[in-house]
């Protein structure tokens, strides 16, 4: 079992979009996401889901009897297949009471913990990262966002290995950004509006142009690398045939 935690230090750069994607083109199953948010969920909102099944299901669960809580009644599935463990709208306790009980209770289930925007005072985050085999760092190339991410980089390092992701294009380049951060740039994640729309429940491009786009292409890279148990990540871009999980 591989978990997962995917963060950003400042703003919105996309890691509920990116942990969708890394859930959709990850190369083994079974796997699932997890809405870790401290901040609350949004894709039962966007894809029209009930929110009984989710987090409040799973608490009540592990309340009645913790010995047979069992993760996988308790996740739906979104338009396209992927498994998600869905978040209430808005700031929540309740996860803190059965995080550990999802990390020990998913034996076999990879796990992609989207934590949204870092906040120094949750301590339900600090609960998912220490469970975390790697972070994957999610920035903006900016520079506000690259002084957050100094900021909270050697906190970061105490829980697990990272993995700097950029959204780009930027206006710094690797050289700038591992200068600032002290760290290597070890993905690149495009913009993709297209995609974008898909997983904020709008409408998108069809499944033959999801398969071509960057940014899915750049999550099934990544995808791969996380699973191979590295975090270096190969900037050539590899031919993406078909993505039939992506929602």
């Amino acid at each position: 079992m591989t978990i997962v935690a995917v963060v950003s230090c400042c703003g919105a750069p996309g890691v509920t979009t990116l942990s969708c994607l890394l859930g959709a083109t990850w190369p083994s199953e079974p796997v699932a996401v997890i809405e870790g948010d401290p901040s609350g969920g949004v894709l039962a909102a966007r894809f029209h889901l009930s929110i009984r099944t989710g987090w409040a299901s799973a608490t009540a669960a592990a309340r009645r009897d913790p010995d047979r809580w069992c993760l996988d009644d308790h996740l739906q599935e979104l338009p396209g297949g992927l498994p998600v463990l869905l978040a209430p709208p808005g700031p929540t306790s309740e996860q803190g009471s059965v995080v550990d009980l999802v990390c020990s209770a998913s034996v076999g289930t990879d796990l992609i913990i989207d934590l949204g925007r870092l906040s120094a005072t949750d301590d339900v985050a600090r609960q998912w990262l220490s469970c975390a085999e790697v972070i994957v760092v999610l920035s903006d190339g900016e520079g506000a966002a690259l002084l957050a991410l100094k900021a909270w980089w050697p906190r970061l390092t105490s829980w697990a290995p990272l993995l700097l992701a950029v959204r780009g294009p930027g206006l710094h380049g690797d050289r700038e950004i591992e200068e600032t951060i002290g760290a290597r740039v070890a993905a690149w994640i495009p913009s993709d509006p297209g995609v974008a729309a898909v997983l904020t429940g709008g409408s998108g491009p069809g499944q033959r142009k999801l398969a071509k786009s960057a940014l899915v292409a750049a999550a099934a890279r990544l995808s791969a690398e996380l699973t191979a148990g590295t975090t270096s990540v190969d900037r050539d871009q590899p031919s993406l045939s078909v993505v039939e999980d992506v929602a």
